[in-house]
């Protein structure tokens, strides 16, 4: 499984006299997994959005997938809708959160979408799918924010919760407020063309 955006590290607690799993990425840094029920517990793997970690003891760490699902997809060139999944917590002072998408056509790319609104399904022209978010709407397209999906037909993105974009520039989620998330991606089906995945809200605490 690739690493790509996540590192797995260990701790040796004095007080506790154990080692301690974490995890770390660019935005979130390091979170804590704990012992996992043994006194020598480290990472060993993790996968490519950084939701699951594999370890020592044959344990399992899975990161908690938070929001609402709505908007269902169009199928795509794989014949199924891809999906939006977001990952990690809905707590603001955490910063920990993260956009994966799975079921992409191999080798296709994409880009998240933000908007605080949802929207009454609409057909973009030249796309498959329908964008279902309303409003203003922020595009991750900043340096290293554009996905590809390669063989594995995923991709995932951390997000920094106090650099939310927006068409006005960056802007800090305040608990509370409501969020709703969504992919667009291109595709072939059979000629080119584009799609999206389904959305998310999240309400932030």
């Amino acid at each position: 499984m690739p690493c790509d955006h996540w590192n797995l590290q260990a701790w040796y607690g004095d007080a506790a006299l154990d080692w301690r799993a974490f995890r770390w990425d660019a935005v979130g840094g390091m979170q804590d997994l704990g012992t996992l029920g043994s006194n020598d517990s480290y990472g060993e793997d993790v996968s490519a959005n950084g939701s699951i970690v594999v370890g020592t003891g044959a344990w399992r760490w899975t990161s908690t997938e938070v929001g609402t699902r709505y908007c269902t997809p169009a199928a795509n060139s794989t014949g199924r809708g891809s999906l939006l999944n977001v990952l990690g917590s809905g707590m603001v002072t955490s910063n920990d959160l993260t956009l994966a998408v799975e079921f992409l056509p191999q080798g296709s790319s994409g880009c998240f979408l933000a908007s605080r609104y949802q929207g009454a399904p609409i057909t973009i022209a030249g796309s498959d799918g329908l964008l279902c978010l309303g409003g203003f709407i922020g595009r991750f397209v900043g340096a290293g924010q554009v996905q590809g999906a390669g063989a594995t037909g995923t991709f995932s993105l951390p997000i920094d919760l106090t650099a939310m974009p927006t068409p006005f520039g960056a802007v800090v989620v305040q608990p509370g407020e409501t969020w709703n998330f969504q992919a667009w991606y291109r595709n072939a089906n059979p000629g080119p063309t584009s799609n999206f995945t389904d959305a998310v809200s999240v309400t932030f605490q």
